[in-house]
């Protein structure tokens, strides 16, 4: 064990699988004190609840000499995202950092398919399960005068196309997961000056909600998340930024978004005028004025194009 994390107390929602595992389990060899939080349900925001994912991970947290508590409750629940800080908060004495991972895939069908019960399952999931603990924390960090927050996001909340080896529309959940960049930026504006940071992560890896979409195709097999141990695709790759910036080296990085893929890590900027036009007759711009200038000065071919992410470093 290192002591990067020595001594901090973090709760991770999602931590019973995937990303959120391999997350505490990093954490733990770092030093952290860990809130292991997971419903235990499936990845779709259905089956039933199960404690064993939290315990189990709690349990190879112990093995690794390491302080670890379970919390099993719905973090898309106002009551649900108290639990997890108030969990840190009696176990460890306080909350250094909450990390937002937990997740459901949206249904593999087009958008114009979707029912209201399936658009709203995957926004309460996605992004309500972000905004309650981040609610319950914020009181508790700027008592403490210092705290961290991240947010897991998602490429397609930036660049919503399905890809090559995904087998659903993402609109709906790319939609929940850009929402969650509105709060990762809301919150680093307004509690900054209480010593609390705010990021997002944009995760590539194989996960089990990966898992539920690919299609049955070879190409689409290569990315399975039992075959990613060792790849590119390995969740473990996701760790270490997360770690810089719930360290005290990150205390100054606020309001950014960051890619990582295997060994790739990006920097992105939120959204910037491009082109910027200015009325030139009296306030506003008149009918005429606009639909003369903008052809003239945007354009008349605008078309949205998906970012493009470079292959990641590795097999």
């Amino acid at each position: 064990m290192t002591d990067r994390l020595e001594g901090k107390s973090i709760a991770i929602t999602g931590a019973g699988r995937g990303i959120g595992r391999s997350l505490a389990l990093k954490f733990a060899e770092e030093g952290a004190r860990i809130v292991v939080s997971d419903l235990g349900g499936d990845g779709e925001g259905g089956g039933t609840a199960s404690q064993a994912p939290a315990d189990e991970v709690v349990a190879e947290i112990h093995e690794l000499g390491g302080e670890a508590v379970a919390v099993y409750d719905d973090v898309a629940t106002i009551a649900g995202g108290e639990r997890v800080v108030q969990a840190a908060v009696e176990s460890f004495g306080r909350l250094d950092g909450l990390v937002c991972n937990a997740a459901i895939m949206a249904p593999a069908k087009p958008l114009w398919e979707l029912s209201e019960d399936e658009w709203d399952t995957v926004v309460r999931v996605n992004l309500r399960g972000q905004f309650c603990p981040v609610r319950a924390a914020i009181p508790v960090m700027r008592k403490q005068g210092t705290g961290r927050l991240i947010y897991f996001s998602s490429s397609a909340a930036i660049a919503a196309d399905h890809g090559a080896v995904s087998a659903f529309d993402t609109s709906l959940y790319g939609a929940s997961k850009a929402g969650v960049l509105g709060l990762m930026w809301g919150t680093a504006t307004q509690f900054s000056e209480y010593g609390i940071t705010s990021n997002a992560i944009m995760p590539g890896a194989a996960t089990r909600l990966i898992d539920i979409r690919l299609p049955d195709t070879e190409q689409a097999a290569a990315f399975r998340s039992d075959k990613a141990l060792g790849t590119w695709r390995d969740p473990k790759h996701v760790a270490p930024i997360v770690a810089y910036l719930l360290s005290d080296a990150g205390a100054r990085v606020n309001g950014q978004l960051f890619g990582v893929m295997g060994g790739r890590l990006a920097l992105y900027r939120p959204v910037e005028p491009n082109n910027v036009i200015n009325a030139k007759e009296g306030v506003g711009f008149s009918m005429d004025e606009l639909f003369r200038r903008f052809p003239a000065e945007f354009g008349v071919d605008l078309n949205y194009e998906p970012a493009t992410f470079p292959p990641p470093v590795g097999n």
